[in-house]
């Protein structure tokens, strides 16, 4: 998993379908991107959860509602993110109070000698994660950059699944760099034609 934001993302949980069992893994942080490196985490059975590490009910809503949610609202961001984390083909991850602030700036204009601190707690879900089709994909990938124009209007045919597999090779380091740029293309006109 490669985190290409500058900041942090905190508690990235995965729940994928594999051979038929549902896996959850959890990852504390994925770090930030530093110059043109992105924060990485490989998922491996050392990252997989434990039945101690699945949020007691009631923790997460303690911890929200101590960083400024009010308690109904902490239940309720708890009682979201139990059933959506829980929901194989999913991955989410808590934003931190840094990426929230920069990303939803919040204008208040307030009498003078009055002052307001505000807290916002969010986090990220991504569904319909299938993995099935991912082999399928990077081979397309591959077949692109040598070149075959089907494979190519296969991939921009594929939706996520085509897209996901391009950006994977366009920010690995295994392919040239004028072949990650021919794939960068390929991903820059599918991105158009939406």
């Amino acid at each position: 998993m490669r985190n290409h934001t500058s900041h942090e993302l905190l508690d990235v949980r995965v729940c994928l379908e594999v051979d038929g069992a549902i896996k959850h893994w959890l990852v504390a942080s994925i770090p930030g991107a530093s110059g043109d490196k992105a924060g990485s985490v490989t998922l491996n059975d050392g990252l997989l959860m434990k039945d101690a590490e699945f949020l007691a009910a009631g923790d997460l809503a303690k911890e929200t509602h101590a960083a400024g949610l009010t308690d109904a609202q902490a239940k309720v961001f708890e009682r979201c993110w139990q059933s959506d984390f829980n929901q194989p083909g999913t991955l989410s991850w808590r934003r931190t109070q840094k990426a929230l602030d920069e990303m939803f700036e919040l204008k208040l204009t307030l009498p003078a000698g009055m002052s307001s601190e505000t807290h916002r707690i969010g986090y990220v879900l991504v569904k319909n994660i299938d993995l099935k089709r991912q082999a399928e994909m990077e081979d397309l990938v591959q077949k692109a950059v040598n070149g075959d124009a089907d494979a190519e209007k296969t991939l921009k045919a594929s939706g996520t699944a085509g897209a996901g597999a391009l950006r994977r090779a366009v920010a690995g380091e295994d392919l040239p760099l004028k072949e990650r740029m021919k794939l960068a293309q390929i991903l820059g006109d599918m991105s158009a034609t939406r």
